[in-house]
């Protein structure tokens, strides 16, 4: 089956007298890539590489890289969702539809097949190499949609585990102290997603907190869901 590799980075920006050092971006990267891993229960879903860079004009840099992989049996939910797609829905009642008639074809000819004249027994062999190709095609079809939607899914689920992840890291002082002393500081997390197809486009997603939002989460032990809450998202 097919993989796919999701590309996530993460961009924490800095004003020029808040630049890290590398031992702090070290840890931030090590940290993340912890809670990652603990948090990350899906056989399907795997952390490959996580780095750390640094831009003076753009900030910090974690880059890590997912890879889905088709060959785990997906979780649950995603098979729940799979059955409520309209699409592949009708395509799975269409692969069974055309399973019980070749299954009553094949059934008939080794039946028949004494009883049949010659012309008729060559026009059984053509239905059934024809209902065979259908049902190639059409398997084809169903398990090209079925990778696919459930990379949406499971895309779905990795991005939103992630943004809580790193919500809880950034409302956590004890682990992110990177630009806890300037509330002026914003964070910034892009999600590159690699395209399913060759041909598609990269898809880019930007969520924005603002440090003065980190700090209140911070300093008052506001939930979790106060950083959520206040999270700018922007689909590039």
């Amino acid at each position: 089956m097919y993989r796919l590799l999701l590309v996530l980075t993460i961009t924490l920006g800095f004003k020029t007298y808040a630049l890290p050092n590398y031992s702090e971006l070290m840890q931030l990267q090590q940290v993340l890539k912890n809670d990652i891993e603990q948090k990350n229960s899906e056989k399907s879903i795997k952390l490959n590489d996580i780095h750390t860079l640094f831009a003076p004009s753009q900030g910090t840099h974690i880059v890590t890289y997912f890879t889905i992989n088709d060959n785990v049996e997906y979780p649950a939910e995603v098979l729940q969702k799979l059955n409520q797609h309209p699409d592949f829905s009708d395509l799975k009642n269409q692969l069974k539809i055309l399973s019980h008639q070749l299954f009553s074809l094949e059934k008939k000819q080794k039946m028949e097949h004494v009883r049949l004249s010659e012309t008729q027994s060559e026009q059984m062999v053509q239905d059934l190499m024809l209902a065979n190709q259908q049902k190639l095609e059409l398997a084809h079809k169903y398990n090209t949609l079925k990778t696919s939607l459930a990379r949406v899914y499971l895309r779905e689920r990795l991005v939103s585990s992630l943004k809580t992840t790193v919500a809880e890291l950034l409302c956590d002082p004890a682990r992110f102290k990177v630009i806890s002393d300037n509330t002026h500081d914003s964070v910034a997390i892009t999600v590159n997603t690699w395209p399913d197809t060759k041909n598609g486009k990269l898809s880019s997603l930007v969520w924005v907190v603002a440090g003065n939002v980190i700090e209140q989460c911070q300093s008052t032990a506001k939930e979790v869901q106060f950083l959520l809450n206040q999270v700018t998202e922007v689909h590039l």
